[in-house]
């Protein structure tokens, strides 16, 4: 059960990051 609520979290913080890089990456063809 921990093993997989570890696994969870991982995947959100790795789409957190990828989302948090769009973002900014799109602001800066935006700016």
């Amino acid at each position: 059960m921990g093993v997989m609520m570890d696994d969870i979290i991982s995947a959100v913080y790795s789409l957190i990051i990828v989302h948090l890089i769009l973002v900014i990456f799109t602001r800066q063809l935006i700016n």
